[in-house]
Parts: C-alpha cells; sequence; structure tokens
C-alpha cells in the first residue's frame, strides 16, 4: 500500500484486471444544517445518481452499460464514500465520466425531484412500514444521541426533505466537498501513471 502526497490518495496496485475506485468526503450527516437534515445523503445521491453537465444520468446509464459497471454513493454519520470497479481496458473512459459526475454535477430539477421522493418514500414506505430492524436501529440513535447531529436518519426526516430545495443542495457541496476532505482510493491492476491523473 503506498501513500501519494500532492492529493491523498491510497493504492494498491495488483495484476487484477479489474479496477476499484474509492473518492471518501470527509463530510457526513453530522453536517447537516439544523432543519435540513438529509442534505448530505441527498447531496451525494445527486452525484452519484443525478448525471453531470454533459451528460444526464440515462445517458451515463446508457455509458456504462457496455462497460458492465456502475458509480454508487454510501453516506455515513462522518464520511461519504463513492464508487465503483471496471476493466482496465474502461478505465480511461469511467474515471471520465465518474470524474464529470464528482466535478461537474448537473443539478438537474428534475433528478433532484426524483431523489428526493426517493428519499421520503424510503422513510414512509420502507423504514416505517417494512424495516423493523432499521426503524429499531433509528429509534435507538435518536433516542441515545438526542439533540447531536447522530441523532437523525442519515437519509433524512420526511418534513426536512419536504421542505429542501435543489439550492440546499448546491450549498452543501460547495461547503463540504474539497480536495481538503478528500481521500482516493485504488486497487486492481491500473497502468502505471494513472494515479497522476487522478
Amino acid at each position: 500500500m503506498k501513500r501519494t502526497t500532492l492529493l491523498e490518495t491510497v493504492t494498491l496496485p495488483s495484476s487484477s484486471p479489474l479496477v476499484s475506485i474509492r473518492f471518501l468526503f470527509n463530510t457526513g450527516t453530522i453536517h447537516d444544517p439544523e432543519g435540513k437534515e438529509g442534505v448530505a445523503a441527498l447531496t451525494a445521491a445527486m452525484l452519484s445518481e443525478g448525471g453531470s453537465r454533459p451528460m444526464s444520468y440515462d445517458e451515463i446509464v446508457r455509458a456504462m452499460y457496455p462497460m458492465a459497471t456502475s458509480f454508487s454513493s454510501q453516506v455515513d454519520k462522518e464520511m461519504t464514500v463513492f464508487f465503483g470497479t471496471t476493466h482496465v481496458d474502461n478505465l480511461k473512459g469511467y474515471y471520465r465520466i465518474v470524474s464529470e459526475m464528482l466535478l461537474d454535477p448537473g443539478w438537474r430539477e428534475e433528478d433532484f425531484t426524483r431523489l428526493r421522493e426517493n428519499a421520503i418514500n424510503y422513510l414512509k414506505i420502507n423504514l416505517r412500514g417494512s424495516n423493523e430492524e432499521e426503524l429499531g436501529k433509528e429509534a435507538l440513535y435518536n433516542f441515545v444521541y438526542e439533540g447531536h447531529p447522530y441523532a437523525h436518519p442519515s437519509v433524512g426526516t420526511v418534513e426536512s426533505l419536504e421542505r429542501m430545495t435543489l439550492e440546499d443542495v448546491r450549498r452543501f457541496y460547495r461547503e463540504n466537498y474539497s480536495v481538503a476532505r478528500l481521500v482516493v482510493g485504488l486497487a486492481g491492476g491500473y497502468p502505471d501513471g494513472f494515479v497522476s491523473e487522478v
């Protein structure tokens, strides 16, 4: 394992034909402003499921399909991770797409509405209606961490999501996504010199 110095990068080269890439931002739901619970999760969803300025989300899905790859996000209390795996032959094209998603988001209103509704439906239908174990965990977090940013579900609350705007998401992105908070992880058979392109 090797760390590079310009951008904090952790590498684990191997002879595998697959390359896994992770972008870890030291920002999470504890950075949700009061009354905007869920903005960290919605921002991550807009980046990983909302497309870039050059390509809509549907265009990205169509471009990734022949590569047999995808790009996803996971939001936790103190960090947000974007991740994907691709074959080394597709690495340059894949990296171009995902770097545009992270650096030049599309911020389309229709993507925001779709993803906000997905989050609200998760809370109303899945969490409250059919996932007793997760609901119990969220109730426990709420009790144990009352008054602390750890208390609310990562996805937010129905009330905060219903009030949230696309501008709230854009503001969270501007204030919390920076090189200073980023760690990049690369593993697999990436070519020599690829790390310097990241």
